[in-house]
């Protein structure tokens, strides 16, 4: 959902290659195939950073503070763009 609002904002965020970002990550296999592009882009973004085990935990509940820090970043790439 945030890099379909960021491209409605009409910036256009793109990974060169989704599935090398998501290599990255422990449970990168674990992330649906339809999101792997958007995740990566967010990745690559700066956007959505993982947890600090190296993991991004897709199945995983987003806390209220991790939700905000996204909100944040997204909004900030948003005014430098």
């Amino acid at each position: 959902i945030t890099i379909r609002a960021i491209t409605a904002a009409g910036i256009n965020l793109e990974a060169i290659d989704a599935n090398a970002v998501i290599a990255r990550f422990n449970d990168g296999n674990e992330i649906s195939v339809w999101a792997k592009t958007p995740v990566a882009a967010a990745v690559e973004a700066g956007i959505i950073y993982g947890k600090e085990s190296g993991d991004l935990a897709p199945s995983a509940c987003v806390t209220r503070a991790e939700a905000v820090a996204i909100l944040a970043r997204m909004q900030n790439k948003m005014k430098a763009s």
